[in-house]
């Protein structure tokens, strides 16, 4: 969707973009379903360069499957337009009535559990996703071995890792005070709202949200509306959006700039969307979060005892 995402930062960083709506139909119809297999890269490690040269198309089916940091840098340069940008932290900073965004944080329940079945209601939290013996949690794990610190250390970092799932406000101080953080008076929230009791703790003690009443009505919708229907798709064949798909998605991208605009992110495990939120962060702010590149930083031991986190 043309007008929800600023082109000309990607572009300024190196990358050059085809849009979709500017292709001839034999080209796309080429890179989409007629590329010889040899010429398709699906997920696996990081591809050798030298392996395509003679590919006139290479169909790279999901750049964001790689792990690698030379694969996942790209995605700081992925940012939503500018509109919407400044619409996010003008909002959160009126209603905290602050200059800057202190604490930022991400309430995602995955609540499609049963606790009788799967030990808990929150899938990241059962038997299914959690991040002590499932195939999600791995990277966590194999982060936290070759951390190199005793069996009791960690254990803690998992246990306040996986807590940041569906956290209540309570659970947030856990896990705050883990990572040698205070909860300020006001802080922005971005919240699936999935769990009622939840989120209205989460306003109780002071979080600050963005409502669909503070955006509706903003020009830009109805204009990225207006450019989307003016490439007179087929709405049989491709997907074509309504105003109210673009009001969602706006309030999506609000939330997601938010959670980018603070000093320091709660985010949460075995979240998607935390986790993107984290690579449009960068690499100069992952030390600022509890999740960001966790496993990495891990890893690499950069995660400090009694500095970075509360080593009792």
């Amino acid at each position: 969707l043309e007008g929800m995402w600023d082109l000309e930062f990607i572009r300024e960083n190196g990358f050059e973009i085809a849009l979709e709506t500017e292709l001839e139909d034999r080209v796309l119809d080429a890179a989409l379903y007629k590329t010889p297999p040899e010429c398709v890269i699906g997920i696996t490690k990081f591809p050798d360069p030298k392996k395509y040269e003679d590919c006139k198309v290479v169909h790279l089916v999901n750049p964001f499957g790689f792990k690698s940091l030379r694969a996942q840098k790209p995605k700081e340069f992925i940012r939503p337009a500018k509109w919407i940008r400044d619409a996010s932290e003008r909002l959160i900073k009126e209603k905290m009535g602050t200059q800057s965004i202190p604490i930022t944080v991400h309430q995602r329940h995955h609540n499609w559990g049963h606790a009788d079945q799967h030990g808990s209601k929150f899938l990241c939290r059962g038997i299914l996703k959690n991040i002590h013996n499932t195939p999600p949690g791995a990277d966590y794990r194999n982060g936290v071995r070759k951390w190199g610190q005793p069996e009791s250390v960690q254990k803690r970092m998992l246990d306040n890792t996986q807590l940041s799932c569906a956290m209540n406000y309570e659970e947030l101080q856990t896990v705050a005070a883990y990572w040698k953080k205070d909860i300020p008076k006001h802080f922005f929230l971005a919240s699936d709202r999935e769990e009622p009791d939840r989120y209205q703790d989460m306003l109780k003690h002071g979080a600050v949200t963005i409502e669909e009443a503070d955006y509706a009505h903003m020009p830009e919708i109805k204009e990225v509306l207006q450019k989307h229907h003016s490439f007179a798709f087929d709405c049989t064949e491709k997907y074509c959006a309504n105003l109210k798909k673009i009001k969602q998605l706006t309030g999506v991208y609000l939330d997601m700039w938010g959670m980018v605009s603070g000093e320091f992110f709660f985010g949460g495990y075995y979240s998607t969307m935390s986790d993107t939120v984290c690579f449009w962060r960068g690499w100069n702010k992952m030390n600022a979060s509890n999740i960001c590149f966790l496993p990495l930083r891990l890893q690499k031991k950069w995660v400090r005892l009694g500095k970075d986190i509360d080593d009792q």
